[in-house]
């Protein structure tokens, strides 16, 4: 029997990138402004998506949510239903970061969230083998995220987003060198994270990666330890009950 001792994080880290940061219910329940972060939506180029905001997003008294404008996306948010409409032009690829802004009635900043959206070309067909991108190294200064696929060329779009413990975002002042992304960490307090997402010439997008910031004084989930026992070989007793791959019987 062969032991596997793997930080969970390994076995749901694309589940985590694909979804809301959610707050404790406790602090759900009278949260205002962003709930969690969104998640990166995957729409194909020339089509559309209604996204539920209820799921990220309370208003609070006379705050409303301003959406930015963004080329190539046409966004319309409906403040009743908090229904966000994403239609994305035909000509679109790779990623987009659009910033969501909550103000007060005199116009002041309140809060912000980040809405990426993963955009696949119009007639492209989806890659043979999906690329990797992964946290190479963490520091107290900047953590780096790589890109690794011998298919995906040089990094032309990448989503870099500092995701904080109160639900809100922000797009990250990150750096490109080659296919390498780097995020410095000044002013962000440990149990915030970095999500990173990067697309190519071809508009081939790679799943996203997470690297929270420091060391979390609280335990979380992302930092679990489970262990998984397999069989990595075994002595044949009878060799005579043997049966061929493709034996019906």
């Amino acid at each position: 029997m062969k032991l596997l001792r793997l930080p969970l994080a390994c076995l749901i880290g694309l589940l985590l990138a694909a979804s809301p940061g959610q707050l404790p219910a406790s602090e759900a329940t009278t949260q205002k402004g962003f709930l969690g972060w969104i998640p990166i939506q995957n729409i194909p180029a020339g089509t559309e998506r209604v996204l539920d905001m209820n799921r990220f997003y309370r208003p609070a008294g006379e705050d409303r949510l301003i959406v930015a404008e963004e080329k190539n996306v046409a966004l319309t948010f409906d403040a009743d239903s908090l229904a966000l409409k994403i239609a994305v032009d035909k000509s679109a690829s790779g990623l987009v970061d659009i910033p969501l802004k909550v103000t007060d009635a005199t116009g002041k900043l309140v809060t912000q969230g980040i809405l990426t959206i993963s955009i696949q070309p119009s007639g492209m067909e989806p890659a043979a083998s999906t690329p990797t991108i992964f946290a190479e190294a963490r520091s107290p200064e900047k953590v780096s995220f790589r890109v690794d696929h011998s298919d995906f060329s040089s990094i032309k779009k990448f989503s870099a987003v500092v995701q904080l413990p109160d639900g809100s975002s922000k797009i990250a002042d990150a750096e490109l060198s080659e296919n390498l992304i780097t995020v410095p960490l000044a002013g962000l307090t440990g149990d915030s994270w970095i999500r990173v997402a990067a697309s190519d010439e071809s508009g081939t997008v790679t799943p996203a990666a997470r690297a929270r910031v420091g060391d979390s004084p609280e335990f979380q989930w992302q930092d679990g330890i489970i262990y998984y026992a397999f069989t990595d070989r075994f002595v044949n007793g009878n060799r005579n009950n043997d049966r061929p791959v493709q034996d019906d019987r």
